[in-house]
């Protein structure tokens, strides 16, 4: 039987130290195990990996209008395609994945890093931006209505997907998952909870991820537990230097602050090995790796109530977006019973391991050729 095959499309540099290539990257790598062809292509198929977001539409709708009816399915970053599905091959399932949908209309007002400089650069860029910005979300508009399918990572994004015009039926939600390679290396972390606490956080260092909040979030957590130690980890983006974000807590955090800008995702499982706990105070996310990162290597993880981390914490984990007292007095909670954090512990394994990326892809795949045959038997009726 002839594999099925599947092309996956990526804006960014086939890179898994980057969160949307790793996603197209690992889902790739899951749909060979079950059977599938994958190809994957970066920008530098056309030349660059700096290419603007105009320049790769063009470049990807050339590539696509030669190489296209060669695959069963092209999955693109869903708002670099704004064609109508007619200009492309009929063959091929075109389906949008939503790694990050920006342009939502349910969020809170995110906190912004103050200072006189940066409010100023921010007004000006938002100055010359705004008519960009708006010709930018109605092609972004377009470009999901004119998808045959949506894969979106989260609840939150189909309902947005619904209200903004999508036929329902055109939805589809998968998570992300923990790939076959890596999760030995996360089942070598011991559930006990290490006797010096700690606590972590994954993502970059910006106001998207509440970068606003970890300052105050640590202060807090540090004035109630004793000795406490933080970690960021993978800060680098709207800050790339130690220097910049530590900047950004006061003095006595600082003093037990560890920063780590990169790192390379073998070198992940060291750095939380010794962790207590997790918190991810993200505004919005497609899903939250790094959540499922952490509870893999059995941290427990407090989120804010927001798109992405509610598909993989039950409501204890749970604070709602912006509420940061809230979030450190949870952790403080959780560091001062260490029978409940163990307990904790175990159950952040047990969920992690319902985020399998062989077994996503599996159902990734059997959804998209279900699509593909259903398609067929209405053009032929």
């Amino acid at each position: 039987m002839t594999k099925p095959k599947i092309l996956f499309c990526s804006p960014h540099p086939l890179t898994k130290t980057l969160g949307m290539p790793k996603i197209m990257i690992e889902c790739a790598e899951g749909m060979e195990k079950v059977g599938w062809e994958a190809k994957l292509i970066g920008p530098e198929i056309f030349g660059g990996e700096l290419i603007g977001i105009n320049a790769y539409r063009v470049a990807l709708k050339e590539y696509l209008l030669k190489e296209a009816d060669q695959y069963d399915v092209i999955e693109y970053e869903h708002n670099r395609i704004i064609e109508a599905r007619s200009v492309f091959p009929s063959r091929p399932l075109m389906v949008g994945r939503v790694s990050i949908f920006s342009f939502r209309d349910d969020l809170p007002q995110i906190p912004r890093f103050s200072g006189f400089k940066r409010t100023l650069s921010r007004s000006i860029r938002s100055f010359f931006k705004r008519g960009e910005e708006a010709r930018e979300k109605e092609m972004s508009h377009q470009s999901i209505l004119n998808a045959e399918l949506l894969n979106v990572a989260n609840e939150a994004d189909r309902l947005q997907m619904i209200r903004k015009g999508v036929d329902p039926k055109r939805i589809v939600v998968f998570p992300y998952g923990i790939c076959e390679r890596r999760r030995p290396l996360f089942d070598q972390i011991e559930s006990a909870a290490p006797r010096e606490a700690r606590v972590v956080f994954i993502g970059t260092f910006d106001e998207r991820k509440g970068g606003v909040d970890l300052p105050r979030i640590f202060s807090r957590i540090q004035k109630r537990v004793p000795n406490i130690k933080f970690r960021l980890l993978g800060t680098a983006g709207m800050f790339q230097t130690k220097a910049e974000v530590r900047g950004f807590f006061p003095s006595q955090v600082q003093a037990n602050l560890e920063v780590i800008p990169r790192y390379q995702p073998e070198e992940l499982m060291g750095y939380l090995a010794d962790c207590s706990i997790g918190v991810f105070p993200s505004y919005f996310e497609s899903f939250g790796f790094g959540v499922l990162e952490m509870l893999a290597a059995s941290i427990p993880v407090i989120a804010y109530r927001a798109p992405g981390p509610p598909m993989m914490l039950k409501e204890e984990g749970l604070v709602n977006s912006g509420d940061w007292r809230g979030m450190a007095d949870k952790a403080v909670q959780w560091l001062s019973d260490f029978t409940e954090l163990e307990r904790l512990r175990e159950i952040a394994k047990e969920r992690s391991q319902e985020f399998d990326w062989n077994l996503i892809a599996q159902r990734t795949g059997d959804c998209y050729l279900q699509k593909i045959n259903r398609s067929k038997t209405e053009k032929n009726s």
